[in-house]
């Protein structure tokens, strides 16, 4: 059995950390998501930061090529709908996908968004103020 460090975001949308021991990470990935949690990162203790000893547990990343491809939509939707799920409030979950976000062009679209839904409007609205990535119908 080996010991791997984990973090995960709680229902709430608080993230939580902690050591547990188990034969291989998805035994606790599998253990986090039975409790409720949504695992974002396992970790062998110690282990310096790099690909090969760190696994990074995320969904995949949003593409940006100046325009946002219908793949790449729904990509977006069905990340952000997983965190609603889940149940991390709208605002946590908006901000979760600006940090999943691969490019810096999309990550700054999304957390516009954010800051548009904190100021008080609806995703509709704030959606609505990029028609040329989210349709109407969106």
């Amino acid at each position: 059995m080996t010991q791997f460090q984990y973090q995960a975001t709680t229902p709430d949308g608080k993230t939580i950390e902690g050591v547990m021991e188990a034969g291989e990470e998805r035994v606790v990935v599998a253990w986090l998501q039975e409790q409720g949690y949504l695992p974002l990162e396992v970790a062998l203790p110690g282990a310096p930061q790099s690909k090969t000893t760190r696994t990074r547990l995320s969904f995949p990343t949003l593409p940006w090529s100046g325009r946002v491809t219908q793949r790449d939509l729904l990509l977006l939707t069905r990340e952000l709908a997983t965190l609603i799920s889940a149940g991390l409030p709208l605002d946590r979950a908006l901000s979760v996908l600006a940090g999943l976000a691969a490019k810096a062009e999309l990550r700054k679209v999304i957390e516009e968004i954010l800051t548009a839904v904190q100021q008080g409007k609806s995703l509709a609205e704030a959606l609505a103020e990029y028609p040329q990535i989210f349709p109407q119908l969106y």
